[in-house]
């Protein structure tokens, strides 16, 4: 974690970047919500820079100036989708026992419906992962870690669930960890392919109940154990 200097005596540190700097960010903001569009629409290796500068009023050595290589930029729209989940489910940084399973997959459930508001990030990312399984591609250990991650503390949030007899004990939680990520990629992909008439929440609320009432020591469901009920 990098630390900002302190502040020298009688100096006032800024706020807000304002001026060219502010220019700046929202020139890289802007560039960025073309990038996911472009990626959402075509995946990264059919997109150019070209396209995305003119989406934005530029031209790609101003892109380059911003972001410095078309791999950058993906990195960079990948962060910015990661920055964006973080932003609503939390930090993954926290003990194991404070983790309340059912409001996770509640947390989960609401993380998909801001997706279905905002389609672009959901689109780009089925499309990319599926390009990510090239190992040349330039996101392929993004995508690798990611789901590696994922998979690696879902575990651990579902052994510790057990451990603290939330859970029916001798669960597959590695296995119950691949299914869920299976379940819930499927799910974000069939919706992909015809949004109009699939309804992505309601199957996946399914599958996490019907999980819930088969391994919860007293039987939960995301209703039935609602903080208002």
């Amino acid at each position: 974690m990098t630390t900002k200097p302190p502040a020298q005596p009688g100096q006032k540190r800024s706020r807000r970047r304002t001026g060219s700097y502010a220019a700046a960010d929202a020139k890289r903001a802007a560039i960025l919500d073309a990038a996911i569009q472009r990626y959402a629409q075509l995946g990264y290796l059919r997109s150019s820079l070209a396209q995305i500068a003119a989406d934005v009023g530029s031209s790609p050595a101003g892109l380059l100036h911003h972001f410095g290589s078309k791999e950058r930029l993906l990195l960079a729209v990948l962060d910015a989708r990661s920055d964006r989940v973080i932003k609503l489910i939390g930090a993954d940084d926290r003990p194991s026992a404070d983790v309340d399973l059912v409001e996770e997959f509640r947390t989960l459930l609401r993380l998909l419906e801001q997706n279905i508001a905002q389609p672009g990030f959901m689109l780009m990312f089925s499309k990319l992962s599926v390009e990510a399984a090239d190992p040349g591609h330039p996101a392929h250990g993004f995508f690798a870690e990611h789901y590696r991650k994922n998979r690696t503390q879902t575990a651990d949030h579902l052994r510790a669930a057990e451990r603290e007899g939330r859970l029916r004990p001798g669960g597959d939680w590695d296995a119950m960890a691949r299914e869920f990520m299976a379940v819930w990629d499927g799910l974000q992909i069939q919706w992909a392919l015809d949004p109009e008439h699939f309804d992505l929440v309601a199957p996946m609320r399914g599958w996490i109940n019907r999980f819930l009432r088969a391994y919860a020591v007293d039987g939960l469901d995301l209703d039935a154990s609602a903080p208002d009920a």
